[in-house]
């Protein structure tokens, strides 16, 4: 259990409606794996070129080994989304698409490696009591460069973090919404600067990431945060 989770996902949605977006938030019960994949599933046979998709996650995550690969995955309430099976939905996504990844979660760099607790200590999954965790056959390993969709992830800290939660909030989602308010106009690069200086100041070592694939039409200088989601 986080308690910050719910809070996290709430806050999201407001700065999405806030922007003209409908929203669609899976809470508790109903953040299935299948409900997940069905919204992904339904969002790449919905939105075309020049459209914008915001994807919020505040959860844990886990890692194991499949076929001798570290295997990541962002854990709901009865079991996980692997990355291999996340990268195929992301695939369907067309070209010209955009999509904006916000992760607050430990180790969020590399999609969530381990599962702490509130004092530090490791929790370890006991992988035979989730659901569904049969490796297909037949796996492909997806790279980026197969990604048709423009992709832009803020990842709330680097492969080796853990992401603080405070209770209220995530550390990484209170300073994005604090960037946001303060400074309304910014770009998707200043903005990922000021959350950077936000997290910075609280002094927790913590360090986000902006990570941006096939992103050709993200200039320093191009649309703002909120413009885009007019």
């Amino acid at each position: 259990n986080l308690r910050g989770c719910v809070n996290d996902a709430q806050v999201m949605q407001k700065i999405a409606k806030e922007s003209g977006y409908s929203t669609t938030t899976l809470l508790d019960n109903q953040a299935t794996v299948a409900n997940f994949f069905k919204f992904l599933t339904m969002a790449a046979n919905t939105i075309g070129t020049g459209d914008y998709l915001m994807i919020s996650v505040s959860s844990h995550g886990t890692t194991t080994k499949m076929q001798g690969k570290d295997v990541n995955g962002i854990c709901f309430t009865d079991g996980v989304a692997w990355d291999f099976q996340i990268k195929e939905y992301i695939k369907k996504f067309k070209k010209g698409t955009n999509i904006v990844w916000v992760t607050d979660c430990c180790f969020a760099e590399e999609n969530f490696k381990f599962i702490f607790r509130q004092d530090g200590t490791v929790k370890y999954i006991d992988y035979s009591t989730l659901k569904n965790i049969q490796l297909p056959k037949s796996v492909k390993w997806v790279s980026s460069e197969e990604f048709y969709c423009n992709f832009i992830q803020y990842a709330s800290s680097t492969k080796f973090q853990v992401s603080y939660d405070l209770g209220t909030n995530g550390l990484f989602t209170s300073a994005m919404k604090e960037a946001l308010a303060t400074f309304p106009q910014s770009n998707y690069y200043q903005l990922f600067q000021q959350i950077e200086r936000n997290i910075k100041k609280t002094g927790y070592p913590q360090t986000p990431r902006f990570i941006v694939i096939n992103g050709n039409l993200v200039k320093p200088k191009g649309l703002t945060f909120r413009k885009a989601f007019d």
